[in-house]
């Protein structure tokens, strides 16, 4: 199994200085010993090394290996200097787990509600763009991949995005025939059902001609960029993250003064972040909309989880909740007037638990606004 090249790491990660567990945001809210990263890493070295019956333990191990954002802030320094992947070593220990179903109910749900519906959250397929201002075309060079999340739950920002693309006369179109990306079924240990996804988006993509493919979700833009690849599905077009291709979009726009004296903190997604590397172009969006950037003091590759990755916002929202309101804190610590962020899970976290304390908004929703005050000639302005 896939698992057991995945064992000496674990074991090495158990057996170290175990600083990891002072940042791990589900040991910061769930204070049991199982939930720390070296000892869900134990739990996977015992499983891999067959120390343990699978048969008579697996639901009770199986338990503690899906309390996990799957983050990687544990695995970064100083917090670990033996360079171990934990979201990786959990994601194999998970996907041998669901093999045998030895895994939550909920969880297994989630699969069966995705392959029927193409959706994890058991929306009509047919439905996918019925909340938003769609734009198809048959010769367009640039493709906007929505996402499961953005097309159902939040389409706000996918109609930000569309309106921003057609002001800024972009050649885009939408995907007909787009489905989940399968990023929530490989952190979950469904790859195969992820992988059928994967095929289908990039044949319904590669069919349409276009050459780059922008994303305003980081689970989708991580699943193209880099599981695809992982799980030997070949990407033969450019993908972007939303941000990275607007900062050079408006490059000779002039936005600098629309937003002066109105500070935002930025909050660093963990797939778009420390996963991908991208931490630069969203905040550079922001300063050239004119707002003032200041800083929470865990950011950018030390930026702490909003609590719903690894699909723990569909195992227990309860600790999902409770680790967004510790990262709630400090952006309010900040005294910023907006908590930005550039991804839908991220925003819907924080958006539940705001209560009015600060405004919570996705970075394309800034740039519509900054670009209807920019723009006040009503032949130009966005609707």
């Amino acid at each position: 199994m896939k698992l057991e090249k995945y064992s000496k790491q674990a074991l090495k990660c158990a057996l170290c200085l175990k600083m990891c567990k002072f940042v791990c945001p589900v040991a910061s809210v769930v204070r049991r010993e199982p939930v720390y990263p070296p000892n869900k890493a134990l739990i996977v070295h015992l499983i891999a090394s067959k120390l343990v019956d699978i048969n008579e333990e697996g639901d009770v191990l199986a338990k503690y290996l899906y309390l996990c954002t799957t983050c990687g802030l544990c695995s970064t320094e100083p917090w670990c200097g033996l360079k171990i992947s934990m979201p990786e070593i959990i994601e194999s220990a998970r996907t041998y787990l669901a093999s045998l179903n030895k895994v939550p109910e909920n969880v297994l749900e989630v699969e069966k509600t995705a392959r029927k519906n193409y959706n994890p959250y058991g929306e009509p397929n047919t439905q996918r763009f019925s909340h938003l201002n769609a734009r198809f075309s048959d010769n367009a060079d640039v493709a906007y991949f929505i996402g499961c999340t953005s097309a159902y739950r939040r389409t706000e920002i996918a109609n930000a995005t569309i309106n921003i693309l057609k002001t800024l006369n972009i050649d885009f179109t939408l995907i007909k025939e787009e489905r989940c990306c399968g990023s929530p079924l490989l952190r979950l240990g469904f790859p195969e059902t992820a992988k059928e996804f994967a095929q289908h988006n990039v044949s319904a993509i590669e069919s349409m001609g276009v050459s780059k493919v922008v994303f305003t979700c980081p689970g989708c833009y991580r699943a193209f960029k880099k599981d695809y690849p992982e799980i030997d599905v070949d990407v033969p077009f450019e993908v972007y993250h939303i941000s990275e291709f607007l900062v050079e979009q408006i490059d000779e726009k002039d936005l600098t003064q629309v937003n002066h004296e109105i500070t935002v903190t930025y909050h660093d997604p963990c797939h778009l972040g420390r996963h991908l590397g991208i931490f630069d172009p969203p905040r550079k969006l922001l300063e050239k909309m004119g707002y003032k950037i200041k800083e929470m003091s865990w950011n950018k590759e030390s930026s702490k989880c909003c609590g719903a990755g690894g699909g723990l916002l569909h195992i227990n929202k309860e600790i999902s909740k409770d680790i967004a309101r510790k990262r709630l804190e400090e952006a309010l610590e900040t005294e910023a007037k907006i908590l930005a962020t550039s991804c839908p899970f991220c925003k819907t976290q924080f958006d539940n638990i705001a209560n009015g304390k600060i405004m919570v908004k996705d970075i394309t929703e800034l740039l519509l606004e900054t670009l209807n005050k920019t723009f006040t000639n009503e032949s130009t302005k966005i609707v």
